[in-house]
């Protein structure tokens, strides 16, 4: 069979042959069906049949049953981990997976209006999914139950092409898609992955500041997903610089297996590895600070750093992101599954760009001292979702 016809059978086979009730609750069943099997065997041999291919099948997405698109579209970040990968392939992923969250977030959306919800919770989105009679609606609503059962391979292809471009996670946001990824990824967690990795901070300058040590850092995080990564990250940059001993830890010593985390030099995490990161400093949100005897400060532990959050809650002062730091008297510890972020295709990277002169550290110090109000970006009401 010609790599045409075999092209010809797969398209075919996705779209006359009808889905299973053993299919549509195990994919399994699919990729082991002789057309896709014979095809995904010609598409290992040869690289170019196997981009052709993909940018053909990602082309005739609208055209499948919504279960048959999505598991034909982690074929592209299945192949695109072996670094097999198209453009036009991975364009018309990004806006398809945006036609099939849109779809589920109008079943939330009608379910809230039917039962006059003006704000949803968590636990209300859980309960429309467990109410939703499967057998009714796979009769008169069969694209529904076909996407909520295939969203869980067509966002492990998104994650993993998204995990690998800043452009192609900047395309996804720009389709307004992020608060219904959130939303539809309460009852669907592949999809709240796809969320997270859009909410990552893709680059950022902070001031983080020492201030009884009597000295600040201006450095430039990228692609991290939380502030446990930053801690884990400026540590091992602080260390590898010289910087430790001036700030009362000349002994201290980089953890390898944290570095190789970071890095990326180790893909993935391994099961059992138990890998520990503690915090060297207390961490703090931005928030006035005392100045004591012997030219120390006295700091706040109401405001010591979530490493569970995001860089947003430390706080801006005229602009600038502020990490305060001190000596460690509530030592933290997170495990590896924290430095390593939410995908292996992410690179997290902090960059010392300079020390502060004495003048301008001063100068932030001073104004942090004299600080009456600070934005943290922090939600109040993070557990509930506005229609």
């Amino acid at each position: 069979m010609n790599q045409q016809t075999l092209q010809e059978a797969y398209l075919q086979y996705c779209k006359t042959t009808d889905i299973s009730e053993i299919e549509i609750n195990d994919s399994n069943v699919f990729y082991e069906a002789e057309p896709v099997k014979a095809l995904l065997v010609e598409m290992d041999k040869d690289k170019q049949f196997a981009e052709d291919t993909l940018t053909l099948i990602a082309s005739e997405f609208k055209t499948m049953p919504p279960y048959r698109a999505c598991l034909s579209a982690f074929l592209i970040g299945l192949f695109g981990e072996r670094g097999v990968t198209s453009l036009n392939a991975d364009r018309d992923l990004l806006d398809y997976y945006h036609i099939a969250v849109s779809f589920v977030m109008n079943f939330i959306t009608s379910m809230a209006k039917a039962t006059q919800t003006p704000q949803l919770t968590k636990e209300l989105i859980i309960k429309f999914f467990q109410q939703l009679d499967i057998k009714k609606t796979t009769q008169n609503q069969p694209e529904l139950i076909e996407l909520i059962k295939g969203l869980p391979r067509l966002s492990t292809a998104v994650m993993s092409r998204i995990g690998t471009s800043r452009a192609m996670r900047s395309y996804l946001r720009n389709t307004n898609i992020f608060l219904a990824c959130a939303t539809v990824g309460v009852a669907i967690p592949a999809v709240g992955f796809v969320a997270s990795m859009l909410a990552i901070t893709e680059q950022e300058q902070l001031l983080v500041l020492f201030p009884s040590n009597k000295i600040g850092f201006e450095v430039t995080v990228e692609e991290v997903s939380s502030n446990f990564e930053v801690f884990s990250l400026l540590q091992v940059a602080l260390a590898k610089e010289g910087h430790m001993a001036k700030l009362g830890l000349p002994d201290y010593k980089i953890n390898q297996d944290i570095e190789r985390l970071l890095s990326r030099e180790v893909k993935g995490i391994v099961p059992g590895s138990h890998i520990i990161d503690t915090a060297a400093f207390n961490y703090y949100n931005l928030h006035p600070i005392v100045k004591e005897n012997r030219g120390r400060y006295r700091m706040d532990t109401d405001y010591l750093c979530n490493g569970a959050e995001k860089i947003e809650a430390m706080g801006t002062l005229d602009g600038r992101r502020i990490l305060l730091a001190d000596q460690c008297t509530k030592p933290i510890q997170w495990a590896d599954a924290a430095i390593y972020g939410i995908h292996p295709n992410l690179h997290p990277k902090l960059t010392i760009n300079r020390i502060l002169p004495k003048e301008e550290f001063e100068k932030w110090v001073d104004a942090v001292e004299g600080i009456g109000s600070y934005q943290t970006g922090k939600k109040d009401d993070e557990d509930d979702f506005r229609l």
